[in-house]
C-alpha cells in the first residue's frame, strides 16, 4: 500500500528550484543593473558637489570683491573729503582768529565748513581738536580741546603722519548728542601758522563720522 505523502512535499524540489533561479536572478540585477546605476548615481552627486562647491566659491569672492570694491569707494570719498576740508584757506583763516576777535562768529564759520563735509554720507561726524584756551573748545560736538585729543591711542601716529591720513581701527565712540557707536577714524594733523600739534578725525562705515583735531 503506497504511503499518501502531503502534495507540498512533492512540489518543494520545484518550489527549490525556483527559489535558485530567483535568488541568481536577484544576484544577476543587483551586479549586472544595480551597482552599475549606484555608481554611476555616486560619480553624479560628486560631479555636481564639486561643480556646485565651485560656483558658490566663485559666487562667494565675486561677492567679497564687489564688496571691497564698494567699500574703497566709500573710503575714497571720505578721504576726498577730508583732502578738501584739509586744503580749504578759510579753515587756516578761523583757526587762526583769536578769541578776542569775534569767537562765536569764528566758531559759527568753522561749524559751517564741517557741515559741509558732513553732507556726504560717508561722514558721520567732523571734530575739530582746538587750542584748550579758545572759547568754543569745550562744545563737544564739532569742537574739543585739544589735549583731550592726547587721549586717543592713535594720537602718536597721527604726529608722525605729519598730515597725511591715518585709519584707525574701529572702536567705540561716545556723543553727547546721540547714542554710543562703533566707529573708525580718518585722522590728520593741521597746522597754522606757528604751530606744530594735530588733527585727528572719526568715521565709521555703518554711521561713519569723521572728526579733525587742530590747534
Amino acid at each position: 500500500m503506497k504511503r499518501l505523502y502531503p502534495k507540498w512535499v512533492h512540489q518543494a524540489p520545484a518550489m527549490l528550484r525556483g527559489l535558485v533561479e530567483a535568488r541568481n536572478w536577484l544576484l544577476a540585477y543587483v551586479l549586472l543593473i544595480l551597482t552599475p546605476a549606484a555608481f554611476l548615481l555616486y560619480s553624479y552627486y560628486q560631479k555636481t558637489s564639486v561643480v556646485l562647491e565651485q560656483e558658490v566659491t566663485r559666487s562667494m569672492l565675486q561677492t567679497i570683491k564687489q564688496t571691497g570694491i564698494n567699500l574703497q569707494y566709500q573710503l575714497d570719498r571720505v578721504r576726498d573729503t577730508s583732502n578738501s576740508l584739509f586744503m580749504n584757506p578759510a579753515l587756516y583763516y578761523n583757526l587762526a582768529e583769536s578769541d578776542d576777535a569775534y569767537p562765536v562768529d569764528v566758531a559759527k564759520n568753522l561749524r559751517s565748513l564741517l557741515g559741509v563735509a558732513e553732507n556726504n554720507e560717508n561722514v558721520f561726524r567732523v571734530r575739530l581738536f582746538v587750542d584748550d584756551t579758545k572759547l568754543y573748545a569745550g562744545e563737544k560736538i564739532n569742537f574739543f580741546p585739544l589735549e583731550s585729543l592726547k587721549l586717543r591711542p592713535w594720537y602718536a601716529q597721527v604726529l608722525e603722519a605729519g598730515g597725511s591720513l591715518v585709519w584707525t581701527g574701529a572702536y567705540l565712540e561716545h556723543y553727547i548728542d546721540r547714542d554710543d557707536a562703533y566707529v573708525i577714524s580718518a585722522a590728520r594733523m593741521l597746522r597754522t601758522r606757528g604751530c606744530t600739534t594735530g588733527l585727528s578725525g572719526c568715521w565709521s562705515s555703518i554711521c561713519p563720522s569723521k572728526s579733525s583735531a587742530v590747534c
